[in-house]
């Protein structure tokens, strides 16, 4: 972690990755077998395209191990590696998720954009450089409350 007094920066995983069990990979196989046998009893062949290619796409995610990125923030804003930045205006709020399982040392801060359409940047810190991150953070954004979505949910229900 480097900083100055008008700049922060970490590096983290893009996203938590979560070890999947081979139980989990035989479930999701079988899941998927039951809707791709229910497709063709239906005589619906896009239906079962589309399960094939969405457990494919599954399969493959679970396994994906998250680039490491370089987060940067300073009093322009928040820069994701070197192809994305985000002034402090393009923002809402942010807030820190109380994650249901700790893992790898990471917290979660969620920044809400003035977007419709993928609106939340998920940013992962180190536990020990939380507090200093959230102070920087909060100079420039007002703190809400995060309710956890449907999406959250489901994404912590199957391990994903």
């Amino acid at each position: 972690m480097m900083e100055d007094n008008n700049s922060l920066e970490w590096e983290a995983p893009e996203f938590k990755h979560i070890e999947k069990e081979p139980i989990w990979f035989l479930a999701t196989g079988l899941f998927a077998a039951v809707f791709l046998i229910f497709a063709i009893w239906q005589q619906n062949l896009l239906f079962a395209i589309f399960i094939i290619i969405a457990s494919a796409l599954m399969f493959f995610w679970a396994k994906k191990k998250p680039d490491i990125i370089l987060f940067k923030i300073n009093n322009d804003g928040l820069a994701l590696g070197d192809n994305k930045f985000y002034p402090w205006r393009s923002f809402e709020y942010f807030s820190v998720f109380k994650s249901h399982q700790t893992h790898d040392n990471l917290s979660e801060i969620i920044i809400k954009r003035n977007e419709r359409i993928n609106p939340l940047i998920k940013l992962h810190i180190p536990i020990n450089h939380l507090n200093e991150i959230h102070d920087f953070i909060s100079q420039h954004l007002k703190e809400e409350e995060y309710t956890e979505t449907y999406t959250d949910a489901i994404e912590r229900i199957i391990k994903f």
